[in-house]
């Protein structure tokens, strides 16, 4: 009998055919991969580069430009799972003009950092090659774009997760906190105050470091992580912006061994009664 009778419950699961119990088998074991496996992949963002200051400033990609020290200060240095800046240090990256990314202002950048003074003007990012006051900042322990908006708590001596978007396609400019889907500031940059100012055929964008025409709105910390996305992220991918985009195997791995033990002594038991 290759179908299980339900209506008599004295059957014996040996009576099944063997061809049928490979086919639930394999079945539930795709099942089980499909289940585990799809909902992850699609909120874990893939990033274009990625920064983890492993004791260098290469992309960890390997794709990428390394991202350059500008204004080093005596304090610079590579720490325990980062790198800490001295007040008036910053990072500059480089970014190849990809088409309909950094030039049309289509982006996401996830940095993990800390900063030791909060109060005031302090510089995150900025994006006009130095040349111009306005960009992100930390303004009073809240994250400031000057001159639009502010939001947010961002306390000093504190690691926080902080990821910039912007959408090319509408403008819209967020910043996210510490996973939330939720934005603590948002504006819409039809100006494109929020878009990269490109030299020499290369989107620049500065981190820490203040610009050149007001000055010295800045603070030493320490960075873990720079994460640069080719889109602007959805909420649901802002709170895996720091997760590996490979899904842990353990869950998977788990479950088809488990299938893989119950078909084995299944068949093993079958081939006894036979013999």
């Amino acid at each position: 009998m290759d179908i299980w009778d339900l209506s008599n419950p004295g059957q014996h699961a040996s009576t099944i055919g063997v061809k049928t119990l490979k086919k639930l088998f394999a079945m539930m074991a795709l099942a089980a991969l499909s289940a585990t496996i799809s909902p992850l992949a699609a909120q874990i963002p893939a990033p274009l580069f990625d920064y983890q200051f492993q004791g260098t400033f290469n992309d960890s990609n390997g794709a990428g430009p390394a991202l350059a020290v500008v204004n080093s200060q005596p304090a610079d240095a590579f720490v325990a799972g980062g790198y800490l800046f001295g007040q008036g240090s910053g990072l500059r990256l480089d970014a190849p003009l990809t088409a309909g990314t950094f030039n049309s202002g289509n982006y996401s950048i996830a940095i993990r950092f800390s900063f030791d003074i909060t109060t005031g003007y302090r510089r995150i990012m900025e994006f006009k090659n130095l040349g111009a006051d306005t960009g992100q900042y930390v303004l009073n322990d809240q994250l400031n774009f000057f001159n639009v908006t502010n939001g947010g708590s961002f306390p000093p001596v504190t690691t926080a997760d902080v990821v910039f978007t912007r959408d090319g396609a509408t403008g819209n400019y967020s910043a996210y906190l510490n996973g939330s889907a939720i934005s603590v500031l948002g504006f819409n940059d039809s100006s494109g105050l929020a878009i990269a100012n490109a030299v020499a055929g290369l989107s620049v964008f500065h981190f820490f470091r203040d610009d050149l025409v007001a000055g010295g709105e800045e603070s030493g910390g320490v960075v873990r992580a720079i994460r640069i996305f080719d889109h602007a992220l959805t909420g649901a991918e802002v709170g895996n912006a720091f997760v590996a985009a490979v899904p842990e195997p353990a869950t998977v791995g788990a479950g088809v061994l488990c299938l893989l033990f119950v078909g084995n002594s299944f068949r093993r038991r079958r081939a006894a009664r036979v013999h």
